[in-house]
């Protein structure tokens, strides 16, 4: 499938995201974890193109550039089902109750840049863009509210794209609390490294402990210390519990993170984000960003990002 100038496509932008802070809480009785995590986007995304067809279609297309050329050489990305992509495309069919109206289909193309298994929720934002496409293409006329609502039975983190950021995640990811006057905090500047392997989340929930105790106001005072652009306050709130958990399941987070330690002109702070197994580093500017990831690139087995905090018009 290829783009026809004379058909009309409708393009946006799928971003990734980071987990600032990752706590996990609980056990609940469902089986899943009550956790509270502060989360922005960054502007690491993926590009979806849509346009209206009889049918429902995927195409999945790799960016010219030897990074992503590496980063996904050997790997199939589905464009079934086990995409969430078109489980979004076809929850929505789902909500047409007239047995009378024949369902809407699209042709919809992926060009991934976004790694899997990497805690950066790139199937997640990818399902959410979908959705937020297809509300309009198809007519459907549902609400933010009630995209995000449907978005939860494809997974915790879809809701998370269908809101303002940053945000801070409750409950098992589902329950959003926007940070107040988020889009004016100034931008972060982050290296972001995905190693060769991969986390699978529920392993790495598999082997956590969790906490039983959350501290609001340190939440309180790194969003303070961002707020007023004290990056070094601001680091010290950095952390993830799952970090011990993602090293077991993959040595190449251990040996990651260990790098982040022995940068030359090291980061303000450092952390996994999501699951794993990409971490990131905060750094004090677009510049500091560029040595460190020059350092990534020439002494670690993995793909390398420059990426800042981004909020991205969904």
């Amino acid at each position: 499938m290829s783009k026809n100038c004379e058909v009309e496509w409708t393009v946006i932008h799928a971003p990734a995201k980071v987990n600032l802070t990752f706590e996990v809480l609980r056990r609940r009785e469902d089986g899943f974890h009550e956790i509270r995590s502060l989360v922005t986007p960054i502007s690491i995304f993926d590009t979806i193109s849509v346009r209206p067809s009889a049918f429902l279609t995927l195409q999945v297309e790799i960016p010219a550039e030897k990074k992503f050329q590496r980063l996904f050489a050997g790997k199939r990305i589905p464009t079934d089902e086990k995409n969430l992509i078109i489980r979004a495309a076809k929850l929505l069919q789902r909500q047409i109750v007239d047995v009378n109206f024949e369902l809407p289909g699209a042709d919809i193309i992926l060009e991934k840049r976004i790694p899997a298994e990497a805690g950066l929720g790139g199937g997640s934002g990818d399902a959410a863009a979908t959705m937020i496409v297809l509300n309009e293409l198809w007519k459907l006329g549902f609400s933010r509210e009630k995209l995000a609502q449907l978005g939860a039975e494809l997974g915790s983190d879809v809701p998370l794209f269908l809101r303002a950021f940053p945000v801070i995640c409750r409950g098992r990811g589902e329950i959003l609390e926007p940070i107040p006057d988020g889009n004016t905090f100034p931008k972060l500047s982050l290296v972001v490294v995905k190693p060769d392997s991969g986390c699978s989340t529920p392993e790495v929930f598999r082997r956590c402990t969790p906490r039983y105790t959350e501290d609001e106001q340190k939440m309180t005072q790194m969003i303070h210390a961002w707020r007023e652009n004290r990056l070094t306050a601001f680091a010290e709130g950095l952390k993830n519990d799952l970090t011990e958990p993602a090293m077991s399941v993959s040595p190449d987070v251990k040996q990651l993170l260990e790098m982040f330690r022995n940068v030359p002109d090291p980061c303000l702070g450092f952390s996994l984000t999501g699951s794993g197994s990409a971490c990131f580093g905060l750094c004090r500017s677009h510049e500091h960003a560029l040595k460190v990831a020059d350092f990534f690139e020439h002494n670690f087995i993995g793909t390398v990002f420059v990426a800042e905090t981004e909020l991205f018009p969904l």
